[in-house]
This record gives structure tokens, sequence and C-alpha cells, in this order.
């Protein structure tokens, strides 16, 4: 994997790693989003790994950690600071809201129920794709990733967009397609 931008998990990216597929040599920024989330499930092991691996690629301090959480608890911040000394916290508070709003495109659309979801993305699916830019939905696992893609797939293909799901069910192969393709 030689993509400007890989997304994934802590351990398939560690995985990845460990097997050689994804080269580290050019990585620039390493980034953690909902953080708290990943540090507070104990996954600090998995993301320290995964960190120990670009420093043996790039060496150590050679590239940008960003941590992405809207709450952070006192523990999951020293986690931070152990992975990162002198990290520079940012707080809400820094950024007034018309520099959020000019940087930030953001769409919320409210569902009365968790089935009508997919149904509000489809709806409003064409806004985001404005642009011919590509757009990432993060579900909350396998079977979700596979049943919206589906959804989506059987929805939009007349629109001429294109959806797959990536997971860890796929081979290494399959995933490696998909982000060749993307």
């Amino acid at each position: 994997v030689r993509e400007n931008i890989v997304i994934g998990t802590p351990g398939t990216i560690l995985s990845f790693g460990r097997k050689k597929l994804l080269d580290l040599r050019n990585c620039q920024s390493f980034v953690l989003d909902e953080a708290d989330d990943l540090l507070a499930k104990k996954m600090e092991v998995q993301v320290r790994d995964v960190q120990k691996l670009i420093e043996k690629a790039r060496g150590k301090g050679n590239y940008n950690m960003l941590f992405f959480s809207a709450t952070f608890t006192e523990s999951v911040v020293k986690m931070c600071r152990r992975m990162a000394p002198g990290i520079h916290l940012i707080q809400p508070a820094d950024y007034t809201e018309q520099k959020v709003r000019s940087a930030v495109r953001q769409v919320k659309c409210g569902v009365d129920h968790v089935s009508q979801k997919v149904e509000r993305l489809i709806q409003i699916f064409p806004m985001l794709a404005t642009g011919g830019g590509q757009t990432l939905v993060f579900v909350d696992g396998r079977k979700s990733a596979d049943d919206v893609a589906h959804q989506l797939t059987v929805a939009l293909e007349s629109q001429g967009y294109t959806v797959e799901s990536l997971t860890g069910k796929k081979t290494a192969e399959t995933r490696q397609r998909l982000m060749d393709q993307f």
C-alpha cells in the first residue's frame, strides 16, 4: 500500500505493517480519530505498536501525531502525552464558530429510528458527492458495512455511483484492490 491516506483500525494497520504490505517510510502523519475511544478500549498497545513501526521506518519524531476527540479524559490525555511528548492540546474554545463553519462541511439529519439512517444517507448523498470527490462512511461493524454498501449500491448505482465496503472479512488482496481503486 503506497496511498497518500490509509485509514484502518489499529489492528489492521499493524497487520499490514508487520507483513510489509504497508510502506511506512514516507508516513508523515499518524492520526487517531476518536482517540479517547481507541486508547480507552485497551487498544493503546496496538496503537503504540503502530507508532513503533512508523518510528522504525521514519525515525523517532520524524512524523506528526494528531489525536482527535470530542472528549478527552485525564487518563487519555496522559497516554497521548506519553506517546507524543510536548503535545499541544487544542480545545474547542480555541476556534470561533465562524472558523469551524468555514472549514468543515457538515450535514446533520435527524431520523426517528435507526432503520432510517441508510434511507436518509441515500437522500443526502448527491449533495455530499458534489465536485466528484470521494466519500467515506463509517459504521459500527463488518455486517453493518456490508449491509449499508449493499443498500447504497442498489439505490445509487443507476446514478453512476459505485459503493464498496472495506472490512477485515475481505482478503488482503481484495482490500488492496479496493484501496487501489479508491
